[in-house]
């Protein structure tokens, strides 16, 4: 790559990086109207690589000066002082506040003008020169000026004083000034806007484009059909839209953009293989933003394959309204997530779907499932007895019985509960014999290692069939047990059941039952849209963390090197900062072109805040 190109690259990935942390910052207050497409979409290309709209900056500093999340970042410690001794981060508000000082506002209130119309962000190519545009909308044109003007004169006189050339070069395209800094970026007011671009050339394209100047092949993004059906069903308080065109971008640099098969991780391939072929293949993805004083969420919508998915991966996207169960919250439920998956389709299609090296190390499972299931042939006698719904839950750790040592770290309990074929009738008992063989050779190893072996009771409840175990107490005469460390599997009692066509595997006994009460409701097993949907309760999260805040403050010492003060507040912050999150959900949707991620935070409230 020549010095020059190279330059122009750094030049574009730097006021990228500031770009994009602008965004990821940005808030809105929630507006009731869709966001609408804005005019500066008019002066991009419809074939941008990238592009982004945002609405509105003029919150942000109210969201980061919110007195709850201040709290809670300055409870992390070093947070305040790596910010207040930052000498970049002081430079830059020196600098912010004497610019505002000499336009008349405060800096606050004159970053929040600049952008309060919103701005367009977009990367392109010509040729295989990188070209970066950035178009903001002002509150106020005389303002906008002013405020250039002053950074400009800072700049220049800062130069002059340390003996350094001009960094500004002025010139002139059809009676508009072009301010170019460094041969790295430049920008020029025309028209209400503020446009910047990272050099004279592109710059002077973009003028063109906003003078009605541009050639009559130019196409733009405002005119794009597929702006629109990539914005249809926005939320109206959506703050940031963005996408991305795939296709270029791997035709730009293939072994850059392309995911190749062999590379993707197995599990992956094994229960999303829909989506990562999507990831693959897909020649566009668009994301959204939404954050309000209640909720942030973050939605993305990745392309399927252009011609539609081949025949092993159709096969296991489910058809529309014959999508997951609901996620299961028996009573203590810390999260819950629902997948419609057909494993007997993934194995059929193996060849397709999976990797060499992932079917290699697939080949032993006929052997070994045998030894379980009474002989059964992994394809036609396991899997094909397996229905498509699987949950996975995790809860509040048990209650410990009085006769059972309580281990020093508590974990919660968590629990697979998955589908059966209702036409093979025999294969719930088998399932629950291979639970009771697996038990059999855990004891086998507890004895070896002299730890108590795993008790298993038989319990029958009309179509309930249930195994559950226990630790062996010890003997009524045993000495007391010394001051060593209880062993983590103490919070486990596994247990299985069956209940007419699905089965729960879970790591303790009382979860195990809880969920078999929470399947016997009809509703329970019903399928919704979206392939995958889940949640977690974040503050039963950070009530997992404050209960074994003794052991993640010893972690934390140990790995970080803090001492026992600054772990605590260490581990204290994180808990509360957990606490405020609220809830987590998650859910991905298939639809003919596209699949719909969608995940979010629904904050906790609470008084004197609005946001953590």
């Amino acid at each position: 790559m020549s010095p020059k190109l190279a330059r122009a690259w750094s030049a574009v990935a730097l006021a990228a990086a500031w770009t994009w942390l602008l965004i990821l910052a940005e808030t809105i207050h929630s507006a009731r109207a869709e966001p609408p497409i804005p005019e500066a979409s008019r002066w991009v290309s419809a074939d941008a690589l990238i592009y982004v709209e945002w609405h509105r900056l003029d919150t942000l500093l109210d969201r980061l000066e919110d007195p709850r999340l201040q709290a809670r970042l300055n409870a992390f410690p070093g947070y305040a002082q790596a910010f207040s001794n930052n000498a970049e981060l002081i430079q830059a508000r020196r600098i912010a506040e004497l610019v505002a000082a000499q336009v008349g506002v405060t800096w606050r209130e004159g970053l929040a003008d600049l952008v309060r119309g919103g701005a367009v962000i977009a990367f392109d190519l010509e040729g295989f020169q990188p070209v970066l545009t950035i178009i903001v909308k002002p509150k106020d044109d005389a303002v906008l000026r002013r405020t250039l003007q002053v950074i400009l004169q800072g700049m220049q006189d800062d130069a002059r004083s340390k003996g350094n050339p001009d960094p500004v070069r002025q010139s002139t395209r059809d009676g508009v000034t072009i301010y170019a800094l460094n041969d790295q970026a430049a920008y020029a007011v025309h028209q209400g806007h503020l446009l910047i671009s990272n050099g004279v050339q592109p710059l002077s394209i973009l003028l063109d484009r906003v003078s009605g100047r541009a050639p009559a092949r130019f196409k733009t993004m405002a005119d794009s059909s597929s702006l629109r059906e990539r914005r249809a069903g926005l939320p109206d308080d959506a703050i940031i839209f963005g996408m991305v065109n795939l296709e270029r971008l791997r035709a730009f640099n293939p072994r850059a953009f392309e995911l190749p098969a062999d590379q993707v991780n197995p599990l992956l391939s094994i229960l999303f293989a829909p989506w990562v072929e999507s990831a693959r293949k897909g020649n566009w993805v668009a994301a959204h933003l939404v954050w309000t004083p209640e909720h942030l969420e973050l939605g993305v919508n990745l392309a399927t394959p252009p011609n539609g998915y081949d025949p092993a991966f159709a096969s296991l996207v489910p058809a529309s309204g014959q999508g997951a169960a609901a996620p299961l919250s028996p009573p203590g439920a810390i999260a819950s997530l629902s997948l419609r998956r057909d494993l007997a389709e993934v194995w059929k299609n193996r060849m397709t779907l999976l990797p060499p090296e992932t079917l290699q190390g697939l080949s032993q499972l006929d052997a070994t499932t045998g030894v379980f299931f009474g002989g059964r042939d992994f394809e036609n006698g396991v899997l094909a007895a397996l229905g498509s719904d699987w949950r996975i839950v995790a809860a509040r750790p048990a209650p410990f019985a009085q006769d059972q040592p309580r281990p020093d770290v508590t974990l919660p309990s968590f629990a697979l509960v998955g589908g059966l074929n209702p036409q093979d009738k025999d294969f719930p008992l088998r399932l629950e014999l291979g639970f009771q063989s697996l038990v059999g050779i855990l004891n086998l190893q507890a004895n070896m290692n002299q730890t108590p072996p795993l008790l298993m009771s038989l319990e029958r409840d009309g179509n309930v069939s249930m195994t559950t175990t226990r630790f062996m107490p010890p003997a009524p005469d045993a000495p007391p047990p010394d001051d060593a460390v209880v062993p983590v599997q103490y919070n486990f009692t596994p247990s299985f059941a069956s209940l007419g066509d699905r089965f729960v595997l879970g790591s303790t006994a009382p979860l195990t039952r809880a969920l078999v009460e929470a399947l016997r409701d009809p509703k329970a097993s019903e399928p919704s849209q979206p392939t995958l949907v889940g949640w977690i309760d974040l503050n039963a999260v950070a009530d997992l963390l404050a209960a074994n805040r003794d052991a993640l403050v010893a972690q934390n010492m140990t790995e970080q090197g803090n001492d026992r003060e600054t772990a605590q507040a260490t581990i204290d912050a994180l808990t509360g900062f957990v606490h405020d999150l609220g809830r987590f959900d998650l859910s991905v949707e298939d639809t003919p072109n596209a699949v719909r991620f969608r995940l979010g935070f629904t904050f906790q409230p609470q008084p004197g805040g609005t946001q953590p």
